[in-house]
């Protein structure tokens, strides 16, 4: 038996068919491609509006938190420009990575080389250890590997007290410790004879401890030590307090001194924010992570991106830094910073 097989008029493939699904795929590429780019453009646009919002900090605590992303804005901005090229928008590829190569001039002093440096240096190692970290040793264990000749500690109740005390009494000698149930107690450890330490408010809102100590270094050289921890901006109260005990740490560093002082600790403050660089100004000091790049101190996350650069050592003009470099992870929201300086 022979079976024939026809195919009618209906069955046939439709040219017309073909061609519209065609043009609506492409369509939808397009769709998708333009949609891409725009937010793209958005993100620039909106890091560019958060950088100027920076620069304006002096005048609102939401602007000066808006100065913390400087890092971050500028990478949205070249990173959004090299996508508009992949995606051929290259004008406003070519914008966006222009301004995004100003935005990361602001950031290439920390990242030109300092001058070579010789001769016998100290180690002083800085690091907010959070009050309800549990992992207290892992804390003495980095100060362990660390060996500094300094360790500054913030956030410490009467438990981290009573454990820091124990495991580091016998190496650091010379210790003072300011406990308080709440995330501002302080704590300075040395081995070398200070001599005198006291305790000292900058902030005449809230009594928050900093400690001041002074050292005849074994080479003969002198050192002002100052740890301190002033509120974080998070609202406009504690951002005047913030301020205003920056203003209290340098009328204090300009009475006594600037040339041979230190002041470390968790200042709640990146480089950028106006308060941080009226601090420098005002007391004499600089930022010791200039020539030695930036280093995310503080990181809620797990992720790199959102760390922000908070922890500082900042050091007067006598005092020059051989390294820098921020230490592993401590069980804290903050990593510890290590700093040789002579």
């Amino acid at each position: 038996m022979k079976i024939t097989l026809s195919m009618t008029h209906h069955d046939a493939p439709q040219p017309d068919s073909e061609n519209n699904l065609f043009r609506e795929t492409h369509s939808d590429g397009r769709l998708v491609k333009r949609s891409v780019a725009n937010l793209l453009v958005a993100i620039s646009v909106f890091s560019l509006v958060t950088m100027i919002a920076g620069m304006l900090g002096k005048w609102h605590f939401l602007l000066d938190l808006a100065s913390h992303l400087r890092v971050q804005a500028t990478i949205a901005v070249l990173a959004s420009g090299v996508m508009l090229a992949m995606l051929g928008r290259r004008r406003v590829a070519t914008a966006c990575v222009l301004v995004g190569i100003g935005m990361a001039t602001t950031l290439t002093p920390y990242y030109w080389p300092p001058k070579p440096m010789t001769g016998k240096t100290y180690r002083l190692m800085t690091a907010n250890v959070l009050t309800r970290n549990t992992n207290k040793s892992l804390v003495l264990q980095s100060i362990d590997q660390m060996d500094p000749d300094f360790v500054l500690l913030q956030e410490t109740d009467n438990a981290w007290t009573q454990a820091i005390q124990r495991g580091l009494h016998q190496k650091y000698p010379y210790h003072r410790l300011e406990p308080r149930d709440d995330n501002f107690g302080i704590a300075m450890f040395s081995k070398h004879r200070w001599s005198k330490c006291e305790v000292i408010s900058f902030s005449p809102e809230i009594q928050l401890p900093s400690l001041i100590a002074e050292f005849q270094l074994p080479d003969g050289t002198e050192l002002q030590l100052i740890a301190t921890h002033p509120l974080p901006p998070i609202r406009h109260s504690t951002w005047t307090a913030r301020n205003r005990a920056f203003k209290g740490v340098a009328k204090e560093v300009q009475q006594r001194g600037s040339h041979r002082t230190i002041v470390a600790g968790d200042l709640n403050s990146t480089p950028w924010s106006y308060w941080f660089k009226r601090l420098l100004k005002e007391s004499g000091l600089r930022d010791s992570s200039r020539g030695q790049g930036l280093q995310s101190t503080w990181n809620p996350t797990s992720l790199p991106f959102p760390g922000l650069a908070i922890d500082h050592v900042l050091v007067g003009s006598e005092i020059e830094i051989a390294d820098r470099m921020v230490g592993p992870s401590i069980g804290s929201d903050h990593r510890p910073v290590i700093v040789d300086f002579r």
